[in-house]
């Protein structure tokens, strides 16, 4: 078997207010929790599926990674990533930006 090609993005404002997305971040629903644990095999005893939010969106727009492209289409920003995968997430950043639709939605 070969590797499976994997990308992921989100749309993304053009100036980033931490702070906001972090705020954001608090209010999602009950159903976005259970996605971000389940999707990712977290386990809900010991993970807090806000602070994973919260670290995602530090990853992605604090320290961003060489491993994001940041591509503008029809006037919106959107930032890229992935590769090949053969099993595993295709970059460090692929989870983090997998995440970070769940405060951007709608800017």
């Amino acid at each position: 078997m070969g590797a499976d090609m994997l990308i992921t993005f989100a749309r993304v404002p053009e100036v980033v207010d931490v702070g906001l997305l972090k705020s954001r971040a608090e209010s999602i629903s009950e159903d976005s929790r259970a996605w971000i644990l389940e999707s990712f095999g977290f386990d809900q005893r010991e993970e807090d599926p806000v602070d994973l939010l919260k670290s995602a969106i530090d990853e992605v727009f604090v320290s961003p990674s060489r491993e994001l492209a940041d591509i503008h289409l029809d006037g919106k920003r959107y930032l890229f990533t992935g590769g090949l995968s053969w099993g595993d997430t295709p970059t460090e950043i692929f989870q983090s930006l997998s995440l970070i639709h769940l405060v951007t939605e709608g800017d």
